[in-house]
């Protein structure tokens, strides 16, 4: 048996067993053995023709001997010889025992023996390779499973690839047994040769099992061992879960305990606390304070569950309170254990609000509690969140926290230090009754300490509490002090020390800050004799001391004293030492100039001159624009605030007046914030904010303080300049100092809640002016104050970014302080804030005269951008209308302004007209009706037309004339009574009138019907004409209003003569001319099948959607922002009106919001549904809804064409458009039909726009004709919901998707008006989902150009969207439909543009002579407001309560907000355009967008269709 070498095992190991068998025994071939080169010539190609080679060779080598075995020979030697040998082979026994007797038989009988054998092996030979190769099959399997099982043990591998090779050898031995022919055949060498291979596989066999075996072994035993490590493995993996689990539990708890911190207003006020804390211990006796713990009092409140909760301790100044209540602190944290101590150190310093102190009592009980108990309780991420004032939040929490305690000691030290101003008090009073209700709640778990001087007000609050006198035990306390420092002097002799000790203490009474001041004074003497002289130099009470250490102050130290004593007491929090110089430097400069460097104090020589009575406490740390430390600096003691605040005029002499007051800080704070360097916006450049000279302003100390307090140190002065304060303000400093209060004042623009007497909630903001200049009766404070609230009630929102908490998805946090992205110049020409100027050019329209009082305001955009109109309209009633019963006036002025190039706008006209009530149906639009239907998309009071030459006021109409002035239309224009009629849309071209409605109303369905003298009235009215008052008209007589001639028409005027049930019915000015729908030509115009869609030739009436309700648009669309109209959306979105205005601005116009409810019944209409009414039966309506429309011809006076149909659901703000050039109409109807009408030959004909997706109606349908005629362009806004299903009245609004949808159809040229148009372009946009929708106010608008559509939608930041009209050839080609622009950069609007419309035009064409650049239009607001006064605590309290928007419907007072505008440069402001993949696939096939005639539907009949059979399957 051939065995293969190590070495060549080794090389081969990458290969299977039966390739390096096979190499192997390649390489023993010579090149002189043919019959082995043409056996592995054969076996190579068998085997290359089979994934498995072996397998392969195995197969052929077989299928070769079984046609040998097939053989005529083969079959003879089977059938003769081995019978025949098999039968000899019984009797040679018996021939060998007779042949042994007979030598000659014998040799006879041997040669005969050795031709039987040989005949026998020949006979056999055949059988055992037959039987060999079929048992090799399974042999060879085996050998493959070992090797794929063994693949990495070299052992194993090369058992197996000797096993290949003897089955090689077997192979190669067959074949040549089955080529032998003649004498060869089945020599004993065959056979021995053959029976040497087959002994060699049978071990092969052997070997292979005893290796598996072991093998076998071997894995038993690692598995063994992998086990246990497995185990080892799967215990660490249990402790490193448990680990990973409670680390888990940690970081949960840690970011529980995060997100209640951040939201309480205590940030570094904690710290301060404990500073104090450490400082009172740091400066008491340790043989003080010790009579505290033995005292009953004390003991009885520490441990006494019965006795009162409250331990007043009182005292004279200086007494020591601060020390003992730190010093009870101390103990009981000490020795209560499992209890809280939670503690507050009132400072007069730093005055905090109620929510700022329980926020600091709450977050030391929260971090105990997490201390105590390592976890937090989940109820307080739902309290800090809750929608409550943040004092009820705080107090909540407070509540839940101390039920984790058995007990929880309060100390609230110094009092006394709150009762300087009324307001301060009602503070500490607040907090007083939270943590009495805390105490009658919880009698025997709460404890409360209240140490203070004794005051009236503390006394008469803390009535019937346990108090506590320590005048005794503080002079007990102060003599042990004394005799301690005493015995620390270098005295020659105990009497001396006795003698000093007593005049100290007759001296120092009870005062411990008087006593160090003796002490540290004969601390400084050499000798007991300097020490008697000191002793009778000193005053005999500390007020003389404070008077005599100014009195000798010296004189050029005094300018210097004065300021800095002044800035520290009347500081609004302890200033930090390199604030306190800048503002000492600002006072030694020259007002409203650069701080002179000569000017500069040294901060050494504060501290020399004012110390010891201001400390510099170091605060241990440095910020970027600092490299030493830092100091705080505070006023030594209460005494002394309370001794300058009495002599203020202390260091006053006959050649000077420095009185220490209120003045000096007021004084820095606005002479710091007016110089020149703040002239201009700060600028971020490398990450750092630089002033207008490019100095950083970090390094400006005192910017942000002054910033936030200017306001507050001007409230403190009794006399002040107005005229500086309004200097300032109109300053453009004070935008810079609005942009830092902004970037690092917290929560300065930030809203805050009160609850009123109603349970409900005030809202305020942080009060910016000094509350006397707001109020003052004279002077322009109260001007200023109301421009700054328009300010801020338009741009809150962008200087309070720092409310979304820094989240990625916030579009203002890249642009936070940049002030100049606010549009100051549509704030109005008379707000003080629009001479600002920022990075784009805006303004208002709005003269520099006020308007006066207006209730109804309204507006429109010409197509091009380029002209406004605004109507203000003011209804009176003069006293002889109320004695006459006559209907009340109409004072309407209006407005036309012009945009040219980048000018401000131009009011080109004004006009005023005059008419009553009754002339024009004013009710009809103004008074609201019964049928809630019909209050839906009801009409505006007034509109202007598309192309803003034509007017409606009521059922008036007005066209305009040449010179610029609106001219009405007479009644006999019309040959019918206008006071009768409802007109909802209406459109003009040359002298053709096209009036349209969807609705029937008339006075009966208003809800407050007039009376009979107001009837009277308006049939008196009903002569008058309206009154134009301005310029005569400039056009030629024939078309004088009175110069045109009255046709007479033979079917009548009056347009409610029809049948209520018929389907339609048409009148004209003609009896010969027949009129009616006609069928349509399909024209003559030749069409690019380019431009063709696939699925235009679907029919019409096929069931496009049946009852799938999937949506398969695949819309990827970004969310976008309607949170204005009651909408919330998901937030990858952007999530928009999420401030606390979103109530003040969308709380409008409720009645005309349209729940997704009423679009399942007015808006969606199901395939599948054949017998709808188009209304829900809630809101049914006894008679049907009725469409009509009505063309006039103004210069002949007729009217050319009439129809009235009836409609199934409502379409909103979908006008009639004029072709260009054709007499053609184009109108919306409802349900996706669009009305052609070609009104010169009195002819229609209806098609059907099929909506993009199943389950989905049109709430508007924009019509526009291109500039050549021959385009059609349809946008229309869809609305998708789910499928019609019983909703229960607790269940929320489903949401409905929007989406716009913009066809693009070619029309015929030849016959424009009777061939229907063919689509040639479609693409859809995504818009997100809503729950509610104001149709009346539709938050979307369409720009048409010649290529594009831009649609704008409301809201806080620019959102317009560039859709393209047409496919190039190469994008059709491409079978890629173009994508739906957006900019690329956001672009903010004001606050009130979410209510408002919004408009976007690009720039013009290059062509035009003025060339308009791109222009951003928002259209005019109505606000009606309610005042509420704001208390005097609240005014104290330093916000501001907001006026609060109470509804934006007319007919209100309130205050008018004109147009405004802006314009923008595409490439640098809004950084170009990209791809905003809005675009919604749009299902294939379906017929979607195309205009299809309506087919009539054949109605189910229960009594005649139901003709069934049952359903096998």
């Amino acid at each position: 048996m051939h065995q293969p070498d190590e070495t060549t095992s080794l090389q081969s190991s990458e290969k299977t067993p039966f390739e390096q068998a096979w190499e192997v025994y390649c390489t023993t071939i010579n090149s002189s053995q043919n019959k082995k080169v043409k056996f592995i010539e054969k076996c190579s190609q068998f085997a290359s023709e089979w994934r498995d080679p072996a397998a392969a060779i195995n197969e052929a080598i077989t299928e070769a001997e079984s046609q040998d075995y097939q053989k005529q020979s083969r079959k003879m030697v089977r059938t003769y010889l081995l019978p025949f040998m098999n039968a000899l082979t019984g009797f040679t026994g018996i021939v060998d025992a007779l042949t042994t007797l007979h030598p000659i038989a014998s040799i006879v009988w041997g040669c005969l023996k050795v031709a039987i054998n040989s005949l026998d092996q020949c006979a056999r030979l055949f059988e055992t390779i037959h039987s060999e190769l079929v048992s090799l099959g399974d042999h060879l399997e085996n050998i493959a499973a070992y090797g794929d099982l063994y693949q990495k043990n070299k052992k194993m591998q090369r058992i197996l690839c000797n096993a290949y090779i003897n089955v090689i050898r077997f192979w190669h031995r067959v074949d040549k047994e089955c080529a032998k022919s003649g004498p060869k055949l089945g020599t004993p060498f065959s056979t021995k040769k053959l029976g040497g291979i087959i002994s060699d596989m049978h071990e092969d066999t052997v070997k292979i099992e005893k290796c598996a075996c072991l093998l076998g072994a071997q894995e038993s035993r690692d598995e063994c061992r992998a086990n246990q490590v497995a185990r080892r493995e799967a215990e660490q993996e249990r402790i490193r879960a448990e680990e990973h689990r409670r680390f888990q539990r940690e970081l949960d708890e840690e970011h529980k305990l995060v997100t209640v911190l951040n939201r309480l207003p205590s940030k570094s006020l904690n710290e301060q606390c404990f500073a104090r804390q450490e400082k009172n211990l740091r400066g008491r006796s340790q043989i003080t304070c010790q009579w505290l713990f033995s005292h009953d009092e004390f003991l009885q409140w520490q441990n006494d569950p019965s006795s009162p909760p409250i331990l007043w301790i009182h005292g004279p100044p200086g007494s020591g309170k601060s020390t003992l209540c730190s010093s009870a602190i101390e103990f009981l944290a000490k020795s209560s254990g499992s209890d809280a101590v939670i503690f507050h150190f009132y400072d007069f310093a730093q005055h905090l609000s109620p929510e700022q102190i329980l926020s600091i009592l709450a977050e030391q009980l929260l971090l105990q509690y997490r201390q105590r108990l390592q976890r937090i309780p989940d109820e307080l991420q739902k309290i800090i969140t809750a929608p409550e004032s943040l004092l009820e939040r705080v107090q909540n929490v407070i509540k839940v926290l101390i039920r984790g305690y058995s007990r929880v000691y309060f100390f609230l030290d110094g009092l006394d230090e709150e009762t300087t101003t009324k307001s301060s008090w009602d503070d500490a009073v607040l907090v007083l009754r939270f943590l009495a209700k805390l105490m009658d709640d919880s009698p025997t778990r709460v404890r409360v300490w209240c140490s203070s001087q004794r005051r009236d007000c503390i006394s008469k609050g803390l009535q019937g509490c346990r108090s506590l006198d320590i005048d005794g035990y503080a002079r007990s306390d102060l003599a042990l002090y004394l005799s301690e420092e005493v015995s620390k002097l270098q005295c020659s002799s105990p009497p001396d020390q006795a003698s000093i000790l007593d005049t100290l203490k007759s001296r120092a009474e009870c005062s411990f800050i008087w006593a160090k001041f003796m002490i540290d004074a004969l601390g400084k003497c050499w000798s007991t004799t300097r020490m008697e002289n000191i002793l009778k130099e000193l005053p005999e009470t500390l007020v003389e001391y404070y008077r005599r250490f100014f009195e000798r102050l010296e004189k050029p130290h005094r300018p210097l004293a004065c300021k800095v004593f002044a800035l520290v007491i009347f500081a609004r929090r302890p200033l930090r030492l390199e604030e306190l110089t800048e503002a000492v430097w600002c006072l030694e400069s020259e007002p409203q100039k650069e701080l002179q460097h000569k000017a500069k104090p040294n901060a050494n020589s504060i501290r020399t001159i004012v110390q010891p009575f201001i400390e510099f406490i170091n605060t241990n740390s440095t910020n970027d624009s600092s490299t030493g430390e830092q100091y705080t600096c505070r006023i030594l003691h209460s005494t002394l605030r309370d001794f300058l605040v009495d002599h203020p005029g202390i260091l006053c002499d006959n050649s000077s007046d420095l009185r220490i007051s209120a003045e000096w800080p007021a004084l820095a704070c606005l002479r710091y914030l007016g110089q020149s360097r703040y002239s201009g916006l700060l600028v971020r450049r490398e990450g750092r904010w630089l002033d207008v000279t490019g100095d950083p302003v970090d390094c400006h100390p005192l910017l942000v303080y002054a910033a936030k307090y200017w306001d507050k140190h001007l409230d403190d002065i009794t006399t002040a300049d107005i005229g500086s304060v309004e200097s300032f303000i109109t300053s453009p400093n004070f935008r810079t100092c609005v942009q830092v209060q902004s970037l690092w004042v917290e929560a300065q623009f930030s809203f805050f809640s009160r609850p009123n007497e109603s349970h409900g909630f005030n809202m305020y903001v942080r009060r910016v002016f000094p509350s006397w200049f707001a109020r003052a009766e004279t002077g322009p404070g109260q001007r200023l104050w109301t421009d700054y609230r328009r300010f801020l009630h338009e741009w809150i929102y962008f200087l309070s970014c720092e409310q979304c908490g820094g989240e990625k998805t916030c579009e203002i946090l890249p642009y936070v302080g940049q002030l100049d992205r606010i549009w100051f110049g549509a704030l109005g020409p008379n707000n003080f804030l629009s001479r600002l100027e920022g990075k784009c050019t805006s303004f208002a329209f709005q003269t520099d005269v006020d308007s006066g009082e207006v209730q109804y305001v309204f507006d429109a955009v010409s197509e091009a951008g380029d002209e406004i109109m605004i109507l203000r309209i003011q209804a009176s009633r003069p006293d002889t209308c109320f004695r006459d019963n006559r209907p009340s006036i109409l004072q309407c002025s209006c407005e036309s302004w012009i945009l040219s190039k980048q000018h401000l706008p131009k009011l080109q006209n004004k006009q005023t007209i005059q008419l009553t009530t009754s002339s024009c149906n004013w009710d009809l639009y103004a008074e609201p009706v019964v049928d809630p239907v019909l209050q839906k998309g009801k009409a505006a009071p007034a509109a202007f037309g598309p192309d803003c030459q034509t007017l409606r006021i009521g059922t008036q109409l007005y066209r305009r004339a040449d010179n610029g002035k609106f001219v009405a239309l007479l009644e006999l224009h019309y040959l019918c009574d206008l006071s009768s009629m409802y007109i909802e849309e209406f459109a003009c071209h040359r002298q053709f009138l096209v009036l349209t409605s969807r609705t029937n109303i008339s006075k009966g369905d208003l809800k407050v019907p007039r009376n009979e003298e107001d009837r009277e009235g308006d049939e008196d009215e009903n002569l008058e004409d309206p009154q134009v008052e301005g310029d005569e008209l400039d056009e030629d007589p024939e078309d004088e209003d009175s110069s045109i001639a009255i046709a007479s028409d033979s079917e009548g005027d009056e347009l409610d003569e029809d049948s209520e049930d018929e389907d339609s019915s048409i009148e004209t000015a003609s009896d010969s001319e027949d009129s009616g729908n006609e069928s349509t030509s399909e024209g003559s115009t030749s069409s690019s099948v380019d431009f063709e869609l696939e699925d235009d030739i679907l029919p019409p009436w096929a069931n496009h959607f049946g009852n799938e309700d999937t949506d398969t648009d695949n819309e990827s669309c970004r969310s976008f922002d309607i949170g204005g109209f009651g909408v919330e959306i998901d937030a990858e979105d952007r999530d928009d009106i999420s401030d606390s205005m979103e109530d003040l601005g969308s709380s409008s116009d409720e009645d005309n919001a349209i729940p997704s409810e009423v679009f399942d019944d007015n808006l969606f209409r199901d395939e599948e549904q054949h017998d709808w009414e188009g209304l829900s039966s809630k809101h049914a309506k006894k008679r049907k809804a009725r469409a009509t429309i009505t063309v006039f011809d103004t210069q002949s006076c007729t009217r050319l064409f009439r129809l009235r149909q009836p409609i199934k659901c409502r379409l909103f703000a979908s006008p009639p458009v004029f072709h260009p050039t054709k007499s053609l109409v184009v109108w919306p109807l409802a349900d996706g039909d669009v009305l052609f009408v070609d009104y010169l030959a009195k002819s229609y004909f209806n098609r059907r726009l099929q909506p993009s997706t199943p389950n989905t109606g049109h709430v508007l349908m924009k019509i526009h004709f291109s500039e050549c005629g021959e385009f059609l362009h349809i946008a229309t806004l869809e609305a998708q919901g789910k499928a019609p299903e019983l909703k229960k009245d607790s269940e929320p609004l489903p949401p409905i998707k929007l989406a716009v949808l913009v066809c693009t159809y070619r029309l015929s040229r030849r016959k424009t008006a009777r061939s229907p148009p063919q689509q040639i372009h479609r693409i859809k946009l995504a818009l997100g989902q809503t729950t509610r929708l104001h149709v009346s106010k539709m938050p979307f608008t369409f720009t048409w150009t010649s290529k594009d559509l831009y649609f704008s939608c409301s809201g806080k930041a620019l959102q317009v969207y560039r859709i393209p009209l047409f496919n190039t050839t190469e994008e059709t080609a491409g079978e890629e439909l173009p994508p739906v622009w957006t900019p690329r950069k956001p672009f903010f609007l004001p606050h009130s543009a979410s209510n408002r419309a919004v408009y976007y035009f690009p720039p013009a064409d290059k062509s035009d002579k003025e060339k308009l650049p791109a222009r951003i239009v928002i259209g005019s607001d109505f606000a009606a407001l309610k005042d509420i006064e704001p208390n005097e605590a609240e005014e104290e309290y330093g916000v501001l309560l907001m006026k609060r928007v109470i509804g934006h419907s007319f007919g209100r007072k309130g205050e008018f907000h004109p147009p405004v505008g802006c314009y923008v440069d595409e490439d640098t402001i809004l950084g170009g355009w990209v791809d905003s993949h809005a675009r919604a696939n749009i299902l294939q096939d379906r017929g979607v967008g195309h205009l299809d005639p309506r087919m009539p539907m054949e109605r189910f009949n229960p009594d005649d269709d139901c003709d069934l059979e049952p359903f096998i399957y």
